[in-house]
Parts: C-alpha cells; sequence; structure tokens
C-alpha cells in the first residue's frame, strides 16, 4: 500500500511533467524490454524494502541494504562484461564490513527478515545495470517508464492485500 500510492504520486508528478517538456515522444524507448525490466526492479525494492522495516530497525534494514554496491559489482562481471580489479573487490569488502558492523551477525538484525531488505538490494543491483546498459536513453523517458510500469505492477497487487489505514 505504501510503495503503490508512492508510485500514485510519482506517476501523476512525473508523467504529466514529461510530456509537457518533451511532448508526444516522451515515452518513445527503444529497449522497451530494458524499461520494464528496470521499472520492476525499483517497484520490487521499494516493496522488499518497505516490507523489511515491518520486521526490522529502520538503521538494520538501511545498513543491509546498502550491499547493493556489491550486488552491483559482481552483476557487472557477467551482464556488462566488466573485468573487477582488486581495488573495487576490496572496496565492497569493506563495504560489507560496515554492513555486518551495523548489523551485528547474533544481533536482532540477524533473521530471516533480513532477506527482504538484501532482496531489495538485489533488486536495486538489477535496476542500476539495466539504466547502465540503457546509457543512452533519455533520462526523462526511463523515469516516466518507471512510473507507469510501477504503478501498473503494484496495482495489480493492491486489491489482494489492501488495508485500510487507520488514524
Amino acid at each position: 500500500e505504501v510503495t503503490w500510492l508512492r508510485y500514485i504520486v510519482f506517476c501523476s508528478v512525473v508523467v504529466p511533467t514529461v510530456f509537457v517538456a518533451r511532448g508526444a515522444m516522451a515515452m518513445h524507448t527503444p529497449r522497451l524490454r530494458l524499461q520494464i525490466i528496470r521499472a520492476l526492479a525499483v517497484a520490487g525494492s521499494s516493496v522488499l524494502f518497505i516490507l523489511g522495516l515491518g520486521h526490522l530497525q529502520v538503521a538494520e534494514a538501511t545498513a543491509i541494504n546498502f550491499i547493493s554496491p556489491i550486488f552491483i559489482t559482481a552483476l557487472s562481471i557477467p551482464l556488462l562484461g566488466e573485468k573487477v580489479g582488486i581495488r573495487r573487490w576490496a572496496a565492497a569488502a569493506v563495504g560489507f564490513l560496515g554492513v555486518m558492523l551495523v548489523v551485528q551477525p547474533g544481533g536482532s538484525a540477524f533473521q530471516l527478515a533480513a532477506l527482504l531488505p538484501i532482496g531489495a538490494a538485489l533488486a536495486w543491483a538489477v535496476a542500476a545495470i539495466a539504466t547502465r546498459l540503457m546509457s543512452s536513453e533519455r533520462p526523462e523517458a526511463t523515469l516516466a517508464w518507471s512510473a507507469v510500469i510501477g504503478l501498473i505492477a503494484l496495482t495489480a497487487f493492491v486489491p489482494f492485500n489492501w488495508r485500510t489505514p487507520t488514524a
């Protein structure tokens, strides 16, 4: 619900703005498949992170989510064909140690619910890789596609999970 409401606002602000700025060609993209993958990954990342907040403290969920650069580094090898040197892996390892410092294995964040922000980080990494693969796309088109596809995908789930908010 929270993500869906966020996407309603996102879509209602971004799409008209993009159409005013770019006109009828605003949504033109030669890479629709990548736009869809990216949009679903961004929306999925939001959903997983917010679900994780229901079970973990904000600091813990946020710290766990900071492993996304490690996923991006790892995925850049098979998906982008990049060579990752020792310095980048060392930076990723230091970042992972920082995450472990906050999460403290054996602490309250070390539970099954930690898979939710880990999934959010992985989804964000997929979105980042897709963004890189579409670097020639106009940013406003990518933003608009993310808003529209995310809203459509989330709307499909709302009827099954709706709970009217209380005061």
